[in-house]
């Protein structure tokens, strides 16, 4: 768990998704305000412990370079250990993917020229009032749409778009 949650780790997986495997190098460009040996090292932590994997190998100049993707299920974090985890981990964990969102949302708009409503982006919260029934089916019904489209691959009348959820039932007074 510690390995998902440093903020570096966190944006080098988030730049793996998708269907385009990144060496170090391209991380590194991709996330240039993170020193490169930082880049590498933390890189390095990722495939040992097998969050993610080597995609491709391309000689270089006499070495071989790696291109890393999420390795199957690696940056996925078991029921049982979401479970075990105490309320100081999640709200580690739950300030560390904010602070991934931010960062995100940030890059976004210094991109100069934005246009939410042409680009799909914004946040949005909605108050649902589910039973657990309905919640069940209201969260299979979210996951067969999102599965519909994750497959997509790149393209050049595609862009790339992080969707993300956050479900939290409302304090019960």
């Amino acid at each position: 768990m510690d390995i998902l949650l440093h903020p570096v780790r966190m944006r080098i997986i988030q730049s793996l998704m998708g269907s385009v495997p990144r060496s170090p190098q391209g991380l590194s460009e991709l996330l240039s305000d993170i020193p490169r040996t930082s880049i590498y090292r933390h890189t390095k932590i990722l495939a040992e412990a097998g969050v993610i994997e080597v995609a491709k190998e391309q000689p270089v100049r006499g070495s071989v370079e790696k291109f890393y993707r999420i390795a199957a299920a690696g940056a996925e974090v078991s029921p049982e250990e979401l479970q075990s985890m105490s309320k100081d981990d999640h709200l580690r964990s739950f300030f560390t993917f904010l602070t991934m969102i931010h960062q995100q949302f940030e890059d976004y708009l210094d991109q100069g020229s934005i246009d939410l409503a042409r680009d799909g982006a914004g946040y949005r919260q909605a108050a649902l009032h589910l039973n657990e029934k309905e919640m069940m089916a209201f969260a299979q019904e979210l996951n067969s749409v999102v599965c519909k489209y994750i497959g997509n691959t790149p393209g050049s009348d595609r862009t790339e778009r992080l969707f993300t959820t956050i479900v939290v039932p409302k304090k019960k007074q």
